[in-house]
C-alpha cells in the first residue's frame, strides 16, 4: 500500500498574527489591508512535467498540490492511497479590504503534464489539487480529502459613504491556451472558501 499524507493545522487571530491556541493574542479591530495575488505575463508558459504552483495573499490560507504514482507488478505495491487533511481556524475582526486573485496574460500557455495551481486572497481559504495514478496491477486506489475550517468574522462596518470592498476571481482567456494533460486550478477570494480538484485513474495494464 502506497500512502501519502498531507496535513496542515493553522490558527489565526486578527490581522496577520499566526499563533497556536495556547499563545492566542488579542488583535485590535480596525481596517484590514487589501490582499492581491496576481500570476501574469509568461510566468510558467511552456512548462512541462509536474508543475505545482501556490500563490496566497492574506492570512490563514492552506494550499496543497499532491501527486502519487503507483506501479504494480512483482508484488511491490498492491494499492495506493492519497490523503489531504486541512485544519484551519480563523478569527477576523475589522473591516476587510479588497480581496482579488487574477491570472492574466499567457501565464500558463502551452503548459504540459500535470499542472496544479492554487491561488487565494483573503482569510481561512483551503485549496487542494490531488492526482493519483495506479498503473499495471494496482488492486485499489483511494483519495481522501479531509477539511475542517472554522471561521469567525465580525460584520464589516465601513464608514458611511465608503465604497464596498471587492472580492474578485479572474482568469484571462489566454492564460491556459494550448495547455495539455491534467490541468487543475483553484481560485478563492474572500473568507472561509473550500475548493478542491481531484483526479484518479487506475489502468489495469499497459500495452508497449
Amino acid at each position: 500500500m502506497l500512502r501519502i499524507l498531507w496535513k496542515t493545522s493553522l490558527v489565526v487571530l486578527g490581522a496577520g498574527v499566526l499563533s497556536t491556541p495556547v499563545a492566542a493574542q488579542q488583535v485590535p479591530s480596525g481596517l484590514l489591508p487589501s490582499s492581491l495575488s496576481v500570476i501574469s505575463d509568461t510566468a510558467l508558459s511552456n512548462a512541462t512535467g509536474h508543475v505545482g504552483f501556490n500563490s496566497s495573499a492574506g492570512q490563514g490560507n492552506a494550499q496543497s498540490n499532491a501527486t502519487a504514482l503507483g506501479f504494480g507488478g512483482s508484488g511491490v505495491v498492491s494499492g495506493a492511497d492519497l490523503v489531504s487533511d486541512h485544519q484551519v481556524a480563523v478569527a477576523v475582526n475589522g473591516v476587510r479590504g479588497n480581496e482579488d486573485v487574477v491570472i492574466r496574460g499567457d501565464a500558463f500557455r502551452a503548459a504540459r503534464g500535470v499542472v496544479s495551481v492554487n491561488q487565494s486572497s483573503g482569510s481561512g481559504n483551503t485549496q487542494t489539487n490531488m492526482v493519483l495514478l495506479g498503473i499495471s496491477g494496482i488492486s485499489e486506489i483511494a483519495i481522501d480529502q479531509l477539511v475542517q475550517v472554522s471561521v469567525a468574522a465580525s460584520a464589516d462596518s465601513a464608514e458611511p459613504g465608503a465604497r464596498p470592498a471587492v472580492r474578485r476571481a479572474e482568469i484571462a482567456d489566454s492564460a491556459f491556451a494550448g495547455s495539455r494533460g491534467i490541468v487543475q486550478v483553484n481560485q478563492s477570494a474572500g473568507l472561509g472558501n473550500r475548493t478542491a480538484n481531484v483526479f484518479a485513474l487506475n489502468v489495469s495494464s499497459v500495452v508497449p
